[in-house]
């Protein structure tokens, strides 16, 4: 059983993960003559269970930013990108204020900042860019550990259990 460093059991992803990465340094290793083969290509397939989408109504919407209002209201602008725009948080770590047009209603990605990397212009709905004016400026330090302590405040107050990725 692998185990991370805050002492809990990995999740099938974060294996999935962790093997991808070995797998591609002795690929890498493989085709500079530095192995023979790749000894990561023989460690079990790891299933991961698939994910049901989760659509939010208007009131778990309203009660998620409320909660991020409360909770860590410096996370209102990733959260309001997050929920009204569907920009994945791994996303919103990579943008900077510049990426936003408060004025013009827009957000412009670009192809580094794209998990597809491909640029992307996304419109932003009159109650997205309200949340976002109550919010810090981007990036936000430390984005990665705020965000963790959001969704567990939200799933505690909502009493939701196991995981939940993304979208608050």
């Amino acid at each position: 059983m692998l185990v991370g460093i805050k002492g809990k059991d990995w999740t099938s992803i974060t294996k999935l993960t962790y093997i991808s990465h070995i797998k591609s340094l002795f690929n890498w290793l493989s085709k500079r003559d530095g192995v023979k083969e790749n000894p990561a290509d023989k460690v079990e397939q790891i299933m991961v269970g698939e994910y049901e989408t989760k659509i939010l109504t208007v009131e778990q919407g309203r009660e998620s930013m409320e909660i991020t209002r409360e909770h860590s209201p410096a996370l209102l602008k990733p959260s309001a990108l997050n929920l009204f725009c569907d920009i994945r948080p791994s996303e919103v770590r990579r943008m900077t204020q510049k990426n936003i047009s408060l004025e013009h209603g827009e957000v412009e990605l670009q192809g580094r900042q794209t998990t597809a990397r491909r640029k992307r212009f996304l419109d932003m709905s009159d109650n997205c860019v309200a949340w976002m004016k109550l919010s810090a400026e981007l990036p936000i330090a430390n984005l990665n550990h705020q965000w963790s302590q959001l969704l567990q405040a939200v799933k505690a107050k909502r009493g939701i259990e196991g995981d939940v990725r993304g979208v608050i």
